[in-house]
C-alpha cells in the first residue's frame, strides 16, 4: 500500500521537473531579443550625446564597454562573458555612426544519448537528473544595426557574425 501512495507522488515530481524546454527556449530568445534592442537603443542615446557635447566633430558609435561605462546598458553584458546563454558582440565601423551588435547562443542543448531510451526506466532518469546542459538558450542568433532593425537566423556554430552575414538574416517581426 505505500508502495501506491508512494507513485503517485514520483509521477507529480517527475511530471513538474522536467520542465518545457520549449517555453524555455523562447524566453531565452525573447530576454536575447530584447538585450540586443536595449544595445541599440542605448547607442542611438550614446551617439545623440556625443552630438550635443561636440557638435563639430565625427560622431564614433560606442562600445560595448562603453555604453556600460555610460550607465546606459546592462553591466552583465560584457561582450566577453555570456549573459543569460547569450554571448554579446560588436562590429563598430569606421563609417559615422555605423554599428551592428549580435548575439549567439552561447550553449545548445545536449541531446539525450540514444542508449538511455534502450534502458528501462532510462528516459525518467535523463528527465529526472536534466541530462542536458543547464545553461541551454534559444537555438536562433540576432543582429541589429544602426537601422534598427533586428534580424535573426539559425546558425550551426556560435562563433562572431559580419555584417553581410547578417544583412541576408531575416527579419524579425
Amino acid at each position: 500500500m505505500a508502495l501506491f501512495v508512494w507513485m503517485p507522488i514520483a509521477f507529480v515530481d517527475y511530471g513538474s521537473s522536467m520542465g518545457d524546454l520549449s517555453g524555455s527556449t523562447a524566453v531565452s530568445e525573447a530576454n536575447a531579443v530584447s538585450r540586443v534592442r536595449a544595445l541599440a537603443d542605448a547607442e542611438s542615446n550614446y551617439i545623440e550625446s556625443q552630438h550635443d557635447a561636440n557638435a563639430k566633430g565625427s560622431l564614433q558609435a560606442g562600445t560595448i564597454p562603453e555604453l556600460r561605462k555610460a550607465g546606459l546598458i546592462d553591466a552583465r553584458i560584457s561582450g566577453t562573458h555570456p549573459f543569460g546563454g547569450y554571448d554579446y558582440g560588436e562590429l563598430i565601423g569606421p563609417e559615422k555612426g555605423a554599428y551592428l551588435f549580435y548575439t549567439v547562443p552561447a550553449f545548445t542543448a545536449s541531446k539525450t544519448p540514444y542508449w538511455w531510451h534502450a534502458v528501462p526506466g532510462g528516459t525518467l532518469i535523463s528527465k529526472l537528473f536534466r541530462v542536458r546542459t543547464p545553461e541551454a538558450t534559444g537555438v536562433r542568433s540576432f543582429a541589429v544595426d544602426e537601422s534598427g532593425v533586428i534580424r535573426y537566423a539559425v546558425r550551426d556554430i556560435s562563433k562572431p557574425i559580419t555584417r553581410e552575414e547578417a544583412e541576408h538574416w531575416d527579419t524579425l517581426q
